[in-house]
């Protein structure tokens, strides 16, 4: 892709049309098996590089280290998107501001993170976007039922009545047959597709407690309700757990 244009003034303010100053990065860094999760921000594009500040740790490992390869995720409307790098030096010798060689190379991310497993169930859609702006209350959202008809580890594809575009922030709640837990967490439509009659597909992905800094800002997190705050990387581990012993099953009857 083309990388960076540039203001007026020469500064950079995003790369490939893509990644913008102020976007949220999910570093994931691999050593021996081992693996960390961090969360940061772009705190200035150079010509050569990003600059962002310290990483988080989220989960995992803390592997983060001058000189750690990773790949990055970012979030847009449309999609996810990746690239890999390399921490390459604090910035001006700071301790918490650290600058990454400017991508050369940013893909969309179209693979899946996890194994996917048709599932059964119901969940509740709730659409977001007045209450993230602070312009209804939780009270007065609409809300939508759904049927689940497959799982993975970050995403759902649900079949329902509903009527909206990808990009939509949601409240999703799923009840899993088989499974005893009910899961709260908020969600983003990343595609839709025509069913039959008025029905729709969405394909909702969906984020953690840990991760929503990456896709909300501060005073949106706040605008969401504790029930929905309840989906932990712990959680998602459970969840992940179930999904293995469902496929453990169906290979076992020779399904897949």
């Amino acid at each position: 892709m083309q990388l960076a244009r540039q203001k007026k003034d020469g500064a950079r303010h995003n790369v490939a049309g893509l990644l913008e100053l102020w976007d949220k990065l999910e570093l994931v860094i691999e050593d021996g098996g081992r693996i960390g999760r961090y969360r940061a921000r772009v705190e200035d594009i150079t010509s050569t590089h990003l600059i962002i500040d310290r990483p988080t740790l989220v989960s995992g490992d803390a592997l983060f280290t001058v000189g750690a390869q990773f790949t990055a995720n970012f979030f847009k409307p449309d999609s996810a998107y990746t690239f890999t790098g390399r921490i390459a030096s604090k910035h001006n010798g700071r301790a918490d501001v650290y600058e990454v060689p400017l991508p050369t190379d940013i893909e969309r991310n179209q693979r899946r993170r996890y194994f996917r497993i048709e599932i059964r169930g119901s969940a509740t859609l709730i659409p977001a976007e007045d209450l993230l702006a602070q312009r209804r209350g939780e009270s007065g959202l609409p809300q939508f039922d759904a049927k689940c008809l497959n799982l993975s580890g970050n995403g759902v594809l649900v079949q329902s009545r509903l009527d909206t575009e990808a990009g939509l922030r949601i409240l999703v709640s799923l009840h899993l047959d088989d499974y005893a837990r009910e899961i709260n967490t908020l969600g983003i439509v990343r595609r839709r597709a025509n069913a039959a009659d008025d029905l729709r597909d969405y394909g909702i992905e969906l984020f953690t407690t840990e991760e929503l800094p990456m896709v909300l800002k501060s005073n949106e997190i706040k605008q969401i309700p504790k029930q929905y705050q309840n989906f932990s990387e712990i959680q998602r581990t459970k969840l992940l757990n179930f999904i293995f012993e469902q496929q453990v099953e169906l290979k076992k009857k020779g399904l897949i």
